[in-house]
Formats: structure tokens, sequence, C-alpha cells
């Protein structure tokens, strides 16, 4: 491309970038001012879908460090620790490291399978914190339903064939009566 051409394109682009800032709505305006989201706005899988993924790529710089670290130490001892394979896992470049692109490429996936593993980990354990909550719950509203009665006693007047004999009577004696 020419160096004409290249001017012209950026000016160009310059002017539309310039041109939309003309069209661009008042920012005085209330209406336009956004609502935070509610609870119940998302659905539950959503919000834990989004969880899993925050996870997942939140630790994804952390586990590639790490393996790094790992499989540089291996690599060290592997090579009866050879002076060209000390770790260096904050090397500049991966000449530096002395990585091959065969090796960054298994470390790579080797860390973002320990991260997809991590992000499903806390998944589970999030269904599972939530699956007994909502059992104890249960448990405590059915132990809440059940009502208990007192039905009250009605006094009787006590009839002679519902008081025990005497204790101090023998056997025989308690019979004949």
């Amino acid at each position: 491309m020419t160096e004409a051409f290249r001017r012209i394109t950026a000016a160009i682009i310059a002017l539309v970038f310039a041109c939309s800032a003309v069209f661009a709505d008042d920012a005085a305006d209330s209406s336009a001012e956004a609502e935070p989201y509610t609870k119940e706005e998302f659905p539950q899988w959503a919000h834990d879908l989004r969880r899993t993924e925050i996870i997942t790529f939140g630790s994804l710089p952390f586990v590639l460090l790490q393996s790094t670290i790992v499989y540089s130490f291996w690599r060290y001892y592997d090579n009866d620790y050879s002076s060209s394979y000390v770790p260096n896992p904050l090397a500049n470049s991966s000449e530096g490291a002395g990585l091959d692109e065969n090796e960054q490429k298994m470390l790579l996936a080797t860390s973002a399978a320990i991260s997809v593993g991590l992000g499903l980990i806390d998944f589970t354990v999030q269904l599972i914190r939530r699956y007994s909550k909502k059992r104890k719950a249960q448990r405590m509203q059915q132990e809440k339903d059940k009502n208990i009665v007192i039905e009250p006693i009605e006094p009787t007047e006590p009839s002679a064939d519902d008081m025990p004999p005497p204790p101090d009577l023998p056997e025989n004696v308690r019979a004949a009566e």
C-alpha cells in the first residue's frame, strides 16, 4: 500500500469517529441511567455458569504459572540437573525458558484442563451446598408443620373396677373377692 492511501484511510476513519460524537445522546437525560440488576432477574443456572466461568478463567494464569514451575523443575531433574535446563518460569521469552512449541502447547492445554477442573469442582460444591441448605430448610419446615394436638382427658369418677386391689392382701384373697 502506498503512503497516500494509508493517510487517506486514516483521515476517513478519524472523520467517522469525530462525526459519531455529534449524534451521541445527551448525558443529562435521566431516563438513560441504567438500573442495577436484581437477583431475580437471572435464573440460578445463569449465576452458576457465570461463577464457574469466572473461577475457570481467573485461575488460568495462576495454574499456568504453577504448571510451568513444576514442569521446569521436572525437566531439570529429568535431564540430570544440566545447567541448560535450569528452571526459569519468569523468562522473557520461550527461548529463554528453553521451551519448544510443543511444550508450550502442552503446558497451556494442561493448565486449561486444570482450570476447567477447578471451575467444575467449585460448581459441584456449590450445588451440594445449595441442595443441603434446601433439604435442611425442608426438614425444618416439616418439623414446624407438625401440629401437636393436646387433647384434655375428661375427669371421670373412678369405679370399683378401675381401682387396684390393696397391696397388703395375699393373691388368693384378691381372687376370691
